[in-house]
């Protein structure tokens, strides 16, 4: 029927074939396909209904957040300070008593010199 050598041209031109089209599979559905991250979806949309139930109180020097009586909420959304360092200085308020100047604030772990500088002016007592 057909030689050797024609068999082993017609193999060739088939396997061309098969590894152009997994290539074409390969680069439309893999490759080429926008990547969608599920963490930044579900992240973002965690965010915008946080933002929707809470709004996010923006801390200026005409509304200081006084450190000693403020509510968690204000002392959070201090910029560089956000929940974990909230709950220190709440912790830390509640067993040592109030502060009573901005470098008292170094005694709560997380916080230091260049965070203090930062909050100046936007942190009463």
């Amino acid at each position: 029927m057909f030689t050797k050598k024609e068999k082993n041209i017609i193999l060739t031109l088939a396997l061309i074939i098969l590894i152009g089209a997994v290539w074409f599979l390969i680069k439309k559905y893999i490759i080429c396909s926008d990547p969608v991250n599920l963490a930044d979806l579900e992240n973002k949309n965690n965010f915008s209904r946080q933002e929707e139930q809470f709004p996010v109180e923006v801390i200026t020097e005409n509304n200081k957040v006084n450190i000693n009586t403020d509510s968690f909420e204000r002392i959070e959304a201090l910029p560089y300070i956000g929940r974990k360092r909230a709950e220190d200085i709440i912790e830390y308020r509640k067993a040592n008593g109030n502060f009573h100047k901005l470098e008292d604030l170094t005694s709560v772990k997380g916080i230091g010199l260049k965070t203090i500088e930062k909050l100046k002016p936007l942190v009463t007592f």
